[in-house]
């Protein structure tokens, strides 16, 4: 998650904790950040996106890697069988 952070702006980050860790609405939120609730909004939306991306492009990582290594598995099983 904090690699998915990371990949956010200093905003986006500040209005997602604040949401994520102390249960604040979006007014709240922007109560305390100086903006509207439509920026906080803008922001979540934001963040959502960064964290989609990240983890979809980690789990496709991730499906290569084990298919990589079934497939050699399955390679070397023919091998000895032959």
């Amino acid at each position: 998650i904090l690699a998915a952070l990371a990949l956010c702006t200093k905003k986006q980050r500040e209005r997602f904790l604040l949401h994520a860790l102390y249960d604040l609405s979006f007014e709240e939120v922007g109560e305390i950040c100086g903006c509207s609730k439509q920026a906080v909004e803008w922001s979540m939306k934001g963040v959502r996106k960064k964290f989609l991306k990240f983890f979809t492009f980690h789990a496709i990582k991730r499906i290569s890697f084990a298919l990589s290594k079934y497939k050699t598995k399955q390679t070397n099983q023919r091998r000895n069988f032959l």
